[in-house]
């Protein structure tokens, strides 16, 4: 699928029994490809979100997210280190 000419491929998080563990070995394959690691969280939190950018996604959906402070802290989430822009951002 990394090379079918997509901009990135699909991940679903949110209602699959999926593990990260297994997610990042599947990912380990698309680092020469085409396409890019995307993925559709469960939880609107810093573990979650932590876990799925440690683990090589790029493209990020957070679906979970229901007002203007959930989205800004899942920007603030989405930066390591901290940087000005995020604290910019998240204001």
């Amino acid at each position: 699928m990394a090379n079918a000419g997509y901009d990135f491929t699909w991940t679903e998080m949110q209602h699959s029994p999926s593990v990260w563990d297994a997610v990042g070995r599947a990912w380990a394959h698309m680092s020469q490809r085409q396409g890019r690691a995307g993925v559709r969280i469960a939880y609107t939190d810093e573990q979650e979100i932590q876990h799925a950018l440690d683990t090589g996604a790029l493209v990020l959906v957070v679906p979970t997210v229901d007002t203007v402070e959930e989205a800004k802290e899942v920007v603030r989430y989405a930066y390591f280190p901290p940087s000005a822009d995020a604290a910019k951002a998240a204001a």
